[in-house]
């Protein structure tokens, strides 16, 4: 249970703040910002994308990508679906939109990046195996 909870614990609990952020009333943003809460949606699920993908890999979970995205991204349309219950917000397309899109961006460059870390952390322990390894001639 500890290996689940470090690995699909940060998942749950972003899952659960993002429950409790589209449960505040009319939350509004900077007005000076254009697009201010397609550029929130898009964070904060881009963050929902990282963990699942995070999650994934320290998993070692066979569960497919397709799967998790499509978590992510069920996950962001029940949050709009949500909001239709929350005085002062209203669900819309163009909001699920920027979640799907941060899911995606989120997940897709944290795998990325996990990925990197793997094999340069494998290419640096071959090369310490080598270092010290017998060269067989003899020395």
């Amino acid at each position: 249970m500890p290996h689940f909870l470090r690995s699909w614990g940060p998942s749950l609990l972003w899952a659960l703040v993002l429950f409790l952020a589209s449960s505040v009333p009319d939350v509004g943003g900077p007005s000076w910002l254009p697009l201010n809460d397609k550029v929130a949606h898009f964070g904060l699920y881009g963050v929902l994308g990282a963990t699942l993908a995070f999650g994934r890999h320290d998993s070692g979970s066979g569960i497919g990508h397709v799967w998790l995205l499509g978590a992510g991204l069920l996950y962001g349309a029940s949050d709009e679906w949500h909001q239709m219950f929350v005085s002062g917000r209203s669900p819309e397309v163009a909001d699920w939109i920027a979640d799907a899109l941060g899911v995606l961006v989120g997940y897709g460059t944290t795998w990325s990046l996990l990925g990197r870390t793997r094999v340069e952390h494998a290419a640096s322990k071959a090369d310490d195996e080598n270092v010290d390894a017998p060269t067989g001639d003899g020395a």
